[in-house]
């Protein structure tokens, strides 16, 4: 792979640093690479999002928080808040973490909520991130059809904290017929 390729791809490309333990050096070097790459956004930690914003002001690089992060249990009025002040900081895109219990107990009308709050009362990019490395093959469809339902604009496999390997398919073959079904 050249250069010229590495480039053509970083346009759909979402720059993380989620490393609980960064300092403002390393989100300036993020947003930094990020820019130089012109990479689609920078992900940070909601604490870093003000930073991140400023630092990238004036570029087309949008800036993205994780709400929920990593594990997806916090209340959904804890989400919906972190979500609310990310936007109100600056942030364009949201990768929210479902919550993985209600989905396995079968609780697939709390799942919808909370997502479908957090995307009507943002008016931002909502992604989804089912942690696929956990869920059987039925809990992935079930979480597509329930996350596309409620308004996400991307899913997205993993956050990368539980371990295993996702294939890029993992999802996408499913999305395709849902966003007609409530749970």
């Amino acid at each position: 792979m050249t250069e010229r390729d590495l480039f053509d791809l970083a346009p759909y490309i979402d720059h993380t640093q989620l490393d609980p333990l960064a300092t403002t050096a390393e989100i300036e070097r993020c947003c930094a690479e990020a820019q130089q790459w012109n990479f689609a956004t920078v992900c940070v930690m909601p604490v870093w999002v003000k930073t991140a914003v400023q630092l990238l002001h004036r570029t087309p690089v949008k800036v993205c928080t994780v709400i929920g992060f990593p594990s997806g249990a916090h209340t959904s009025t804890t989400k919906l808040y972190e979500a609310q002040e990310a936007v109100e900081n600056g942030a364009t895109e949201l990768d929210v973490v479902i919550n993985l219990g209600w989905l396995k107990e079968g609780n697939t009308e709390a799942v919808y909520r909370d997502i479908a709050q957090i995307c009507g009362e943002t008016g931002v990019t909502v992604k989804a991130i089912l942690e696929t490395t956990v869920l059987t093959e039925e809990e992935k469809q079930l979480a597509v059809d329930i996350c596309l339902d409620a308004g996400v604009a991307f899913l997205k496999t993993s956050t990368g904290w539980r371990g295993g390997r996702n294939g890029c398919g993992c999802a996408s073959s499913q999305a395709p017929e849902s966003r007609s079904r409530r749970y």
